[in-house]
């Protein structure tokens, strides 16, 4: 039998067609996992989150930090009193978030304990709330 070029064209799309079949079902086979499952919902609310933003913007003194005993410390600056909630969630799996509710009543701010926090990219996110407005502040860190 000889090998010509409709030999040749056969085995090409075979090749093709059960390359991309291949391609198919390895994709079906990775887990999509989205970082929030209401994203959409937050999306809606865009303008309140820019306002929450501009607020904690105009605070002076704010900080938070991720002490060595697994602790996230966070100081309000001038603000005396307040409750909230830190959320911190890891972008690649959405079953190692940890949520957080604080309050605080004076100007040291608070002591949040974090276990088992993995090593990895982290974001943090705060949102509190003095009574009069509500403030929300986000960073990203990397656990060494």
């Amino acid at each position: 039998m000889n090998f010509n070029w409709g030999h040749g064209l056969v085995v090409f799309f075979s090749i093709f067609v059960s390359s991309l079949v291949m391609v198919v079902v390895k994709s079906r086979q990775v887990p999509i996992n989205l970082v929030k499952s209401d994203y959409y919902v937050d999306d809606l609310a865009l303008e309140t989150l820019l306002e929450k933003r501009r607020n904690q913007s105009a605070i002076k003194d704010f900080s938070y930090e991720l002490t060595a005993d697994q602790k996230l410390s966070i100081r309000f600056g001038d603000r005396t009193n307040g409750q909230g909630v830190a959320l911190l969630y890891r972008p690649s799996d959405e079953k190692m978030d940890h949520t957080l509710d604080f309050e605080f009543s004076d100007s040291t701010g608070v002591q949040l304990a974090v276990p088992n926090l993995q090593k990895g990219l982290w974001k943090v996110i705060i949102q509190w709330t003095d009574g009069e407005k509500d403030y929300i502040f986000e960073d990203r860190f990397v656990k060494p």
